[in-house]
């Protein structure tokens, strides 16, 4: 126990510890930092740096900020050597009549509040995200009228699938096979039995009991059109519906609609298209009794518009679409029945090691073909592939494929002799090189992989090609408005 002395001892001693401390504190002038204290890593950062002359510069920015990214569309990113054909935006077409079908429609649609223009998109890994195809179909459905979120794929085949539109679950054990998938398995995997890919190049199946959840992100649903295959020891779809998304993502409680039997003595691509009760928001899908095999399910609203669908695997290719049973995709298309194709390729390309010139030409005109073959009637644009980098570790630093030069001019060539319009893709980013400012933007717009974007990314991309399409959509209104008063010149 301490004795009355060093207890006095202790209380003095602590009050000369508060004091020294409290004029430490006071010595400093308020508002001011301690002169003598070490500077922090961001007071060190932002400080002002000194030249060898004595004179003080101030520290740029890390990244620019947004509004050093030229907008797309714009004439600051456009180059000065326009190619020849590309009146009205970024669309690049010589003929002047490549989306007349399209546009067509449209103008059916916009006139008389009737009818529906059907636009289909092929492409990879950027159309798989469904952000920039998502906010082209916003966009046409705001003007034209919403005819529905379109063909999406059942449950979450894989991790990066997603629907803009729609909102995606499932529950039990799906399989899902793709097709560039296809001829890669290695050895020891099993291998699919068959081709039958359907339109969006994935087969999803199961033999057990299993559901797929489709909900609408907003707005109603008025009918579900499936997308299956016919084969022997076929089992059974229950089709439900439900007016409320459930929290849990599953309509437990939904109104059975339709029993879908998908036995049949041979394989043969099957439909069903479901009306759904007024105010269904949410479709569930339940199988059982052998084995189903959904291609997808369009998700379609009763009101004339525009429906959207956008066909998107990662890592394929355009060479991809030729590995397709064309029976079957001639099949669905036909089912489909788009006034628009776009083909949205040449990103993966550029890495093939073995890919020559004269062999990227042969292939991607092949695809053309038969897409022109299972789309007779339908309007044709192709998209050229973004700006991109690779890393080269000699180097140790980022470059522009050797490749991506002459894929965009092939691709550029070959949709011309089709009779296909161009959108050139690099251009309306900013020309070569602009990447890496969309990556330095802030906020970013482009992701670090020097391939991809970010969702903000996206979204402009797909601002810019709507109203490249708009600008065009114009000209054919003035041209074809203009027809029947040039007819009427020479009448009596």
């Amino acid at each position: 126990m301490a004795t009355p002395r060093q207890t006095v001892c202790r209380a003095a001693l602590a009050g000369l510890c508060l004091l020294s401390c409290y004029g430490a504190r006071s010595s400093a002038a308020p508002g001011r930092p301690d002169p003598t204290a070490k500077p922090t890593r961001l007071a060190r950062a932002l400080s002002p740096k000194r030249n060898d002359d004595g004179t003080v510069t101030s520290t740029p920015r890390s990244r620019p900020r947004l509004s050093n990214v030229p907008p797309i569309n714009s004439a600051s990113s456009m180059p000065s050597s326009q190619p020849a054909g590309s009146v009205g935006g970024l669309i690049e077409d010589p003929s002047g009549h490549a989306l007349d079908a399209f546009y067509a429609s449209l103008r059916k649609v916009e006139q008389d509040r009737q009818g529906l223009t059907t636009v289909v998109q092929w492409g990879d890994s950027h159309t798989t995200a469904d952000v920039l195809t998502g906010t082209v179909r916003s966009q046409l459905q705001q003007r034209f009228g919403d005819a529905g979120p379109g063909f999406t794929l059942v449950g979450k085949p894989w991790r990066y699938y997603r629907h803009d539109h729609a909102k995606l679950s499932k529950r039990g054990l799906w399989r899902a096979e793709r097709i560039h998938a296809y001829y890669s398995w290695r050895r020891g995997r099993r291998r699919p039995r068959d081709d039958f890919f359907g339109a969006a190049g994935v087969s999803t199946h199961t033999r057990w009991r299993a559901s797929a959840t489709l909900a609408a992100r907003r707005g109603t649903l008025s009918a579900v059109e499936i997308y299956y295959l016919r084969q022997r020891r076929g089992g059974r779809i229950a089709v439900r519906a439900a007016r409320r998304r459930s929290r849990k993502g599953f309509a437990e409680r939904g109104r059975l609609v339709r029993r879908i039997f998908t036995v049949s003595r041979r394989f043969k691509p099957g439909y069903a298209r479901i009306e759904l009760p007024p105010g269904t928001r949410e479709v569930q899908l339940r199988t059982g009794g052998g084995e189903v095999r959904v291609f997808g399910v369009d998700l379609q609203r009763d009101a004339p518009g525009v429906r959207y669908h956008a066909f998107g695997l990662d890592g394929a290719g355009a060479n991809h679409i030729l590995k397709w049973n064309e029976t079957l995709l001639a099949d669905h298309v036909r089912r489909l029945a788009p006034q628009l194709v776009l083909l949205a390729y040449g990103s993966n390309e550029v890495d093939s090691k073995t890919m020559t010139r004269e062999g990227f030409a042969k292939m991607f005109d092949e695809v053309l073909q038969k897409i022109r073959r299972v789309s007779p009637g339908a309007s044709c644009l192709v998209l050229g592939p973004p700006d991109q980098q690779r890393y080269d570790r000699e180097l140790g630093s980022w470059k522009r494929p050797e490749k991506l030069d002459y894929v965009i001019a092939e691709q550029r060539r070959l949709a011309f002799k089709h009779g296909c319009g161009f959108w050139d893709w690099e251009r309306a980013m900013g020309g070569r090189g602009s990447l890496q400012r969309w990556i330095d933007a802030q906020p970013p717009l482009a992701k670090r992989d020097h391939v991809h974007f970010l969702v903000r990314g996206y979204r402009l991309l797909g601002k810019g090609l709507y109203r490249a399409l708009m600008q065009r959509y114009k000209l054919y209104r003035i041209r074809t408005a203009a027809r029947p008063a040039q007819k009427s010149v020479g009448a009596p």
